[in-house]
């Protein structure tokens, strides 16, 4: 279930068992969740299952609504939420009016919720999600860069 709780500051500064996941409707699209624990850790997604930090534990190639999956990272060590960057792209697919969905952050048990829309009609394989994160910023039309404290609703 969702949380109505306010995350206290201390947690946002320390989280601890984080994770990340996401869901879409567009059954025949796939998306993937792209996450990096703070500046300079190496990204977590479905080309990099497993670092110092966490793992990545499912990759959807379809939409996971069906089975009221998420597509989830989770990480093993506290990890200060502002610094956290969680991006989204549109691999591969079609969605003649763009791509929306829902994207789930945990925290310590606690879990928040926001949607999402990706305004490409199409996919791009991935190309230059590693770059945008790298920058802050989506560069491109099928990725976007969620801000985990809109997320935490602060």
């Amino acid at each position: 279930p969702v949380s109505k709780t306010v995350l206290p500051q201390a947690q946002v500064v320390r989280a601890e068992r984080v994770q990340i996941g996401i869901s879409w409707a567009c059954a025949l699209c796939d998306l993937d969740l792209y996450a990096q624990a703070m500046p300079g850790a190496p990204v977590l997604y479905f080309g990099r299952t497993v670092t110092t930090h966490g793992r990545y534990w499912k990759d959807y190639r379809n939409s996971p609504q069906p089975t009221n999956g998420f597509e989830t990272i989770g990480f093993d060590v506290p990890l200060d939420l502002r610094t956290l960057t969680i991006a989204v792209n549109f691999y591969e697919g079609e969605a003649p009016q763009g791509i929306s969905g829902e994207v789930r952050l945990s925290v310590d048990g606690h879990t928040y919720a926001s949607t999402f829309h990706i305004s490409a009609t199409t996919g791009n394989k991935g190309r230059s999600v590693l770059e945008a994160m790298e920058s802050g910023s989506a560069n491109q039309p099928q990725s976007i860069i969620i801000n985990p404290l809109r997320v935490l609703g602060l």
